[in-house]
């Protein structure tokens, strides 16, 4: 810390200035002040820490394994709170000084800035938390237990269909019994298209609804049970990054647009398959084959319509006539 005669003072070391000596020389004075480090603070998870189950430091000068910070820096937390909890705020304590935090009220990952004054004790979070009831397991995710019976008022009875989503492995698991229902509002399991990689449907389950996935653009592992039956109007419509699926034997129907805009390169119809619906492959760039295993199908007038791909069929059945070929080619 120096100044000159000509008004010019210098500040070159960093930290905490605490007190100075003056010294008077010839032509200027200096101000020798011993520095100090900017101290390093744990940031304490104090009530309701307990609903947590991940937490860490993501950004900024700091240690992320023991959750410490830097004074003076800006700090970015990540916390997921416990199934069953929604982070809804917290007071955030450094020292004597409180600030209120208001957390992205998601029920899954609340992200604050978080700048920590100079200097201070230790800073400490209390969390306030909402613990989840059956309307907001509904809007929030985990595991919904749909019972039979007239359903909620507007909405199709869901039958005997259960889901849970897995927030860690970004997998979404349905089981039960029966058709899947459609959903003129939307699938439930809607509000995590653009996280759900993965998709298992359960032995039981004879349907997949008009729209199901629709859009699931990060969709890319599909599970059909041997059950299955139907899929529905553009169930997997726009799914790009579905680059694969098995298409189980039992399989009747598959609905207009069920692929399109896929990422699919190869598909097989099962031999049990007996109506394809219209634009099933539009706008599927990557189609390179699809081979058929049995009879041919009832096609929509459009069902291959838009596509470039290699069809291939039993050489030895009959029923795969030059009229069955013209009409579909």
């Amino acid at each position: 810390f120096d100044y000159s005669s000509d008004g010019i003072t210098n500040v070159t070391p960093a930290g905490i200035m605490v007190e100075g000596v003056n010294e008077n020389g010839s032509d200027s004075y200096k101000i020798y002040v011993p520095m100090q480090k900017a101290p390093t603070y744990n940031i304490n998870l104090g009530e309701n820490a307990d609903k947590l189950i991940a937490q860490k430091v993501t950004s900024g000068t700091a240690d992320e394994g023991n959750l410490t910070a830097v004074a003076g820096e800006t700090v970015t937390l990540l916390l997921v709170s416990e199934v069953g909890y929604t982070i809804t705020g917290a007071k955030i304590y450094a020292g004597d000084v409180m600030s209120e935090v208001s957390f992205i009220n998601n029920g899954v990952i609340g992200i604050r800035t978080l700048f920590f004054p100079m200097p201070a004790s230790d800073v400490r979070i209390d969390f306030e938390v909402e613990e989840w009831t059956e309307d907001i397991l509904q809007s929030y995710g985990g595991r919904i237990t749909w019972i039979c019976g007239d359903g909620p008022s507007g909405e199709p009875d869901p039958g005997n269909i259960e889901w849970e989503f897995d927030i860690h492995a970004n997998a979404l698991t349905i089981t039960g019994t029966g058709p899947m229902p459609d959903y003129p509002n939307g699938a439930p399991w809607a509000r995590y298209q653009d996280r759900t990689g993965s998709v298992t449907i359960g032995e039981g389950i004879t349907s997949v609804s008009s729209n199901a996935f629709a859009d699931f653009y990060v969709l890319s592992q599909v599970s059909l049970p041997s059950t299955l039956e139907a899929i529905g109007d553009s169930a997997f419509s726009g799914c790009s990054n579905l680059s694969e699926i098995g298409l189980p034997d039992g399989l009747k129907t598959i609905g207009a647009g069920a692929f399109r805009g896929t990422g699919l390169k190869i598909v097989s119809i099962p031999a049990s398959v007996e109506t394809l619906g219209s634009g099933l492959f539009l706008d599927c760039a990557g189609l390179q084959e699809i081979i058929f295993l049995g009879d041919p199908p009832a096609f929509a007038a459009d069902a291959l319509a838009g596509i470039t791909a290699t069809c291939y069929y039993p050489g030895d059945n009959a029923a795969w006539t030059e009229a069955v070929l013209f009409r579909n080619g």
